[in-house]
């Protein structure tokens, strides 16, 4: 358990999925599970945070909102996510939330998490990580270029999101590349966007439904710890 302050927490959601490409978990009551275990670990281990949970599927939580909890829910493009990819709807959905969510719009500051997922050691962000423009662990090649950000978790303002990745779902296609991760770092570029990696690695655990199989990334002990320091470094020039 931990007292840490932290932004609001929106975490993503599809559990009534239909036709969406590369997705290997489609059936419905796993796919609840292992949200709600996700949501049960986050409110376990930070009692007092204020999560934001968006479901562009329709899917009707049986929970009641609250303080702490806010559950919006919609019908989003469907067709487009079938031709497009899920990170088509990963970005609508999040465009949503921030659009609507009464927490997030109070807070401005918010932290973004694919749904089935958990990061593991948050007490061990600073400030500036969690409260920032835009923060992420970024993935780049030998000359510290920029390839891809990974988007399953990241922190970012609310105004700041919506001006640097507006309309960013009308660029993704994931049967070419273009899928939400690539799609967001090209943006960086654009924007020539700076400090933008966190100075921590987030350890992430949960489940993938792309592969449906359970994540457990950057958790390898002295391996986790040269990245940090690798991460560290770059930090302060990305």
């Amino acid at each position: 358990m931990s007292t840490i302050n932290l932004p609001p927490l929106l975490i993503t959601s599809a559990i009534n999925i239909k036709s969406v490409p590369y997705l290997s978990m489609t059936d419905r009551s796993e796919r609840l599970r292992s949200t709600l275990a996700a949501l049960k670990s986050w409110q376990d281990k930070y009692p007092n945070i204020e999560v934001v949970i968006v479901d562009g599927t329709g899917f009707k939580y049986e929970m009641a909102n609250n303080s702490r909890l806010e559950i919006l829910s919609y019908e989003n493009n469907s067709s487009a996510i079938s031709k497009l990819g899920k990170g088509y709807g990963e970005a609508e959905d999040i465009e949503f939330a921030l659009m609507n969510s009464k927490i997030i719009k109070n807070s401005n500051n918010f932290m973004k998490v694919t749904g089935k997922r958990m990061i593991t050691n948050l007490d061990r962000f600073n400030k500036k990580d969690l409260f920032c423009e835009f923060k992420c662990k970024p993935i780049v090649g030998n000359r510290l270029d920029l390839l891809y950000i990974n988007s399953a978790f990241f922190c970012a303002a609310r105004n700041v999101y919506l001006s640097l990745f507006k309309d960013i779902k009308l660029s993704i296609n994931d049967s070419v590349g273009d899928d939400l991760e690539h799609v967001m770092a090209e943006r960086l570029r654009l924007r020539k966007q700076r400090n933008y990696c966190f100075s921590t690695i987030p350890r992430i655990s949960g489940w993938d439904g792309t592969s449906n199989s359970e994540v457990v990334i950057y958790n390898d002990g002295f391996r986790h710890m040269l990245r940090t320091v690798k991460y560290f470094a770059l930090s302060k020039v990305l």
